[in-house]
């Protein structure tokens, strides 16, 4: 009776932890994605106080690397670009105004370092915007 008992109690806590890890992944799956996609058009998010201080930015336009905790997940966003992706420059200074850049997302678990979402895209930027 007791061997029974045992087995039905260690059967309980095995589903048990089946179903947290089922529930982390799929929690990680649902918020992993709209995190690098949020991050890939937006560079600089808004952010508390103390999260903007671990937020860093490295580089000058238009290859920076940023990188920091948002929504609980460490980011990592890159941005590069080269003179072939120059669109628009001043006439009078020869300056680069406007040029596609591409940004890759890499969205990680902070525990595991498992990466959860990854997310590229090219997008036109003004020198000057964020």
């Amino acid at each position: 009776m007791l061997l029974v008992l045992t087995l039905g109690l260690l059967s309980a806590i095995a589903l048990y932890l089946y179903a947290n890890r089922v529930a982390v992944k799929a929690q990680a799956a649902s918020t992993a994605m709209p995190t690098a996609i949020s991050l890939a058009y937006d560079g600089t998010p808004l952010l508390d106080a103390d999260q903007m201080a671990a937020w860093t930015i490295s580089g000058s336009w238009p290859n920076r690397i940023a990188s920091g905790y948002q929504n609980g997940y460490w980011v990592t966003r890159s941005e590069s670009s080269n003179d072939a992706d120059i669109v628009v420059t001043d006439p009078a200074t020869g300056n680069v105004v406007m040029r596609t850049v591409r940004v890759d997302v890499a969205v990680k678990d902070p525990q595991r370092g498992a990466t959860l979402a990854t997310f590229a895209v090219r997008l036109l930027q003004q020198k000057g915007a964020p």
